[in-house]
């Protein structure tokens, strides 16, 4: 297929599946801008586009970190994920012990109260906390969050295996780290209640609750349904943002603010209108016209970008060689002409087609 793209946006495609079996193609369209430390910041694009990611990242190893950036390439999302990469910073000249951090955006008011290491200290089976060690720059991550568990044990919780703070013997738990992350509104006072482990970033499929959300993949399903998905698999499952995090749209002009994760108190920008349309050409002739939808935002608060991803699905009615042309984007009248007259196009400038997707907040 050949790809024509007229935005300052990256593109890419891949084939995925339907619940039914069916084969969709997946198209991805990908804006990543730059933020200032301020409120209602101006948004830059990005000198140097980043494309579609095609392999989920983590932390460290895999099997005992946590994901930083989950693939682009999800089937569908019917919700837009609003996720956050941060560190928390002291506000002023001097370290605290305790803060607040907050990300606000239409249907999300979420805030984590993040400390200073702890640690449980256990006297005759009492369990006591220490005070807090007084922090500048502080990782928000669920490494930092309540969870863990003890490899001779095989006892993970399956909500958060790769936390802290977990433990179901006492004996275990003098001088282990407390989570130093918690809702502002629940106390972390001990390591068997099942506290909900709380941050900012993409949740691992192989988590709790999303992995619930995956279907049965029993008996049955073996003998009567595989290769396809389960007739229990919920759509959410491609939700990778906390549910938390998770808003029906997010449309042009909604203003998301993210406080205490920079040296700034608070950073505000609005969503850019970025100005997205695909027409894809089958070689039987036909045109389909597809608008794609904002269903990912990912603010990346150390390096100051924030990425925002577009997607929408056609059908596959055979395989992926029925399409013939790819066009992202309002092509140029010198292009659309040496379509029609058979000549080839060469382009000798870019083509500006954010628009009025740099301006300030009013």
């Amino acid at each position: 297929m050949i790809i024509d793209n007229f935005t300052n946006s990256e593109f890419s495609y891949n084939v995925g599946l339907e619940k039914s079996g069916k084969s969709i193609l997946v198209l991805v369209c990908k804006s990543t801008y730059i933020f200032e430390e301020t409120e209602c910041s101006k948004l830059i694009p990005l000198e140097k586009q980043l494309p579609p990611q095609d392999v989920d990242l983590y932390r460290g190893d895999p099997k005992c970190s946590s994901l930083l950036y989950e693939n682009d390439f999800a089937p569908l999302k019917n919700k837009c994920d609003i996720l956050v990469n941060a560190y928390a910073y002291s506000q002023g000249n001097d370290a605290t012990k305790e803060m607040l951090v907050g990300l606000v955006a239409p249907g999300v008011n979420k805030w984590i109260r993040v400390y200073g290491e702890r640690r449980f200290h256990t006297i005759n089976k009492v369990i006591s906390l220490s005070e807090p060690v007084p922090f500048e720059k502080k990782e928000i991550c669920y490494e930092n969050a309540f969870g863990g568990g003890h490899k001779e044990d095989s006892d993970y919780y399956i909500k958060n295996p790769v936390g802290t703070g977990y433990c179901l013997k006492i004996k275990k738990i003098n001088g282990t780290i407390l989570p130093s992350q918690e809702y502002a509104g629940e106390k972390i006072v001990d390591t068997v209640k099942h506290y909900t482990p709380v941050s900012f970033g993409p949740v691992a499929r192989s988590w709790q609750p999303r992995l619930s959300k995956a279907g049965t993949f029993d008996k049955s399903w073996m003998e009567n349904r595989a290769p396809y998905l389960p007739v229990d698999f919920c759509e959410g499952f491609y939700q990778s943002a906390p549910e938390d995090q998770q808003v029906d749209n997010l449309d042009f002009g909604d203003e998301i603010a993210i406080y205490g994760m920079t040296k700034a108190p608070k950073v505000s920008f609005k969503v850019p209108e970025t100005k997205m349309a695909i027409k894809i050409q089958l070689k039987n002739g036909t045109d389909k016209n597809l608008i794609p939808k904002l269903d990912t935002v990912f603010i990346d608060a150390e390096k100051k970008q924030v990425s925002f991803v577009f997607r929408t699905h056609l059908n596959i009615k055979k395989s992926i060689v029925e399409f013939d042309r790819c066009i992202i984007g309002t092509p140029s009248k010198a292009w659309e002409r040496c379509q029609m007259t058979g000549k080839k196009y060469i382009s000798l400038k870019g083509e500006n087609v954010f628009g009025k997707s740099c301006q300030n907040c009013s």
